[in-house]
Order: C-alpha cells, then structure tokens, then sequence
C-alpha cells in the first residue's frame, strides 16, 4: 500500500481462464469486465495506473486455454487503461503436472504488450483515459459487436490518442470469427474506422500542432500465431523508429472523409544528415544474406549502415518513382545486435514501409 509515483497500484487478478469468459466472469476467473470495475473506482480515486496479475489459463488440456493471440489483444488493452506491469501467474495444481512447454509463452507474452506500452509512454504517463459527461472513466468503449473491445487514452496536454482494438473470440475453434474487422467508434465528439485484430491493434491517432492529422499504427508486426511460428523476418513501420522523428516529417494520406482510416498510408520524409533508427536482434543462428528491402517513392541518394553511420556509411542512389515502390539493398555482414541507420543525402526521399529478409523476393506483408 506504499505509492509509487505518488498514486497506488492496485493489483488486481485478470484471469478469465477461457475463452468464453474473456468479457465477463465466472466465479473466481474474472475477465474484462472485473477490470472495468475497479478501473473506474480507482482512476476517480486518481490511480491512473495500475499493475495486475494476468493468467490465461492452466487447464489440462491446453487448448482449453485461452490462446496466444487471444491473450496478447487483451495485455494490450489492460495497457492502454494504465497495467504499466504484469504479474504472470500459472498455477500447477496437481500431479501430472502440465508439461512447461505447453504454457511457458504466458511469461512471455506480456512482454510484446509492454514492448508496444514502451512506444507511447509519454501517453501512458502523462495521460489518462477518457471520461463521459458525468466525468466517469470511460474503460472500454461499446460497439454493436459482442466480439469488440476498443481502449482509449489520451495526453493530457496534447491532441493525442492511444487506441488499442482487439477482435476477441468466445472459443478457440479456428473459424469462429475473421482475422481483422473494420470497426467505426464515436469519441470526444469525432466517428473513426480502422481495423482490429485478434492479437490486438495498438494506432496513435493525433491531431499534430502543425496542422496536420496523424495515425499509425505501432505492432502491425504482431502476428495471429503462437511466437514459435513468428515470422524471421524483421517489418519496420517507417515512423515507428528508435529515435524521435518529429512530427513535421511524418505525414499520414488516404484518409476517407476525415474519419476512415481503413486504408490510409504514413510515412516518413527522410531528411538530410538527420538519422532515423531501427534496432532489432538476428533471431536465426544460421549466417544468410541478408536484403533491406523499403517500399518508398522519390528519388535520391539512400545512406544506410548498421553499426555506425559516420565510420562506415553505405550509399545507393534510387530510382525516381512516383508510386510506392519496393526496393532490395543488399546488407553487409551482420551480427546479432544490429542497428539500423537511414538518411537521405540528395533529394526526396519518402519511406513508408522496411522489411529485413534473407529473400530474394518481396516479403509478405
């Protein structure tokens, strides 16, 4: 009961259990909306953070339980009403015990969430979630589709959102419902339309100083699966970079009468001798060459490395392309903590999209 950062960290218990249960509770195994309760309570209160213990299920039969892509959409969406932390929970209840093998994911995958939380800090610090006429806290926001849980969080001193959205399933059977939907919500006096997913889709929507209106999106990466069968690959959002880029050279185009976002494209103007980042760790032991490829339109001079940019820069010369258009760079040797580095030296260069393969090939996106 010490406060940290000057407010209390409730640690509530978010174990549904089932899918079935995600959005409910059934006896001790609570979902969403025990969450939503306390949520409220404590953020009027002036908790605007919390940290919960998290259990996705400890069945016999792990198909029981809810499944990775499930649970990823639902840590997302506790992030985005304040969990800064997790507790992972499993519980063994008796002999035979359940093999490791089957459940050791759920201690990984509030780490994907937090990896994303990590991206909109400021947000998530210096910000809270919206609240209704009557100034109650607005945990999860309605749609006419039971399967639906949208989040929503705000900066406190800026026009700038955090959407999270998540396509919930009530069983694992593989065809219950779509890998995406496109879902329209009303908030804060304005209609949006994007696309949710299953494993969660996290956007930052904001109405930028300069005039402008910006949403993109952080972990389209994620994928449906179990992390085992991730792809090797490395997909990079141009904006979503390791160094600050400011807002006067990302720019967001494709929006359908201001509000339908279920097309638009974001992408960044790379400006000269200014770096943009891009870190990333080799998950394969075995040495392949390896391609960058960008989706980008323009023309100019690309410098690139992956170490350092000033002892060892790396120079191509691009094609003048009006329409986005993908582009393979052969990289040099690379070990397994990398950085990426990129900017342009000569003319105009907009990025929207990095894949890191070993194929030849144009990755699926």
């Amino acid at each position: 009961m010490t406060p940290v950062n000057g407010i209390y960290y409730s640690t509530p218990d978010f174990y549904p259990r089932w899918p079935k249960n995600w959005k409910d509770w059934m006896g001790a195994w609570h979902g969403w909306k025990w969450i939503e309760t306390g949520r409220k309570k404590e953020i009027k209160d002036g908790d605007y953070l919390f940290s919960p213990f998290v259990a996705a299920g400890w069945s016999k039969k792990q198909q029981d339980d809810i499944r990775p892509a499930q649970w990823l959409g639902l840590l997302k969406s506790l992030a985005v009403v304040g969990a800064e932390f997790y507790y992972v929970g499993y519980f063994s209840l008796s002999a035979p015990f359940n093999d490791p093998s089957t459940w050791v994911w759920q201690a990984v995958m509030p780490s994907y969430a937090q990896a994303i939380t990590s991206r909109y800090e400021d947000v998530l610090k210096n910000g809270n979630v919206l609240f209704d006429e009557k100034s109650n806290p607005i945990i999860s926001f309605k749609t006419s589709d039971k399967h639906v849980l949208i989040t929503i969080r705000k900066h406190n001193q800026k026009e700038k959102y955090i959407i999270c959205g998540t396509y919930q399933p009530f069983t694992n059977e593989a065809k219950e419902i779509p890998e995406s939907k496109n879902v329209t919500i009303k908030f804060n006096n304005q209609e949006l339309t994007f696309e949710i997913r299953k494993q969660g889709s996290v956007y930052v929507y904001e109405k930028a100083l300069e005039g402008k209106t910006l949403f993109y999106q952080l972990d389209k990466w994620h994928e449906n699966a179990h992390p085992d069968y991730w792809s090797k690959d490395f997909y990079f959002e141009a904006e979503v970079s390791d160094i600050m880029i400011s807002n006067n050279v990302i720019y967001t185009e494709d929006i359908k009468n201001n509000s339908d976002f279920t097309s638009y494209t974001t992408f960044v103007r790379l400006e000269n001798k200014k770096i943009t980042s891009y870190k990333y760790c080799i998950r394969d032991s075995i040495e392949k060459t390896q391609y960058l490829w960008i989706k980008y339109r323009g023309n100019g001079k690309l410098c690139y490395s992956i170490k350092d940019i000033h002892k060892n820069p790396l120079i191509t010369k691009l094609p003048n392309k009006r329409e986005w258009t993908w582009f393979k760079i052969k990289l040099p040797n690379i070990i397994h903590g990398n950085t990426l580095r990129l900017h342009s030296i000569k003319g105009i260069i907009d990025l929207d999209k990095l894949i890191i393969s070993s194929s030849e090939t144009i990755p699926t996106l």
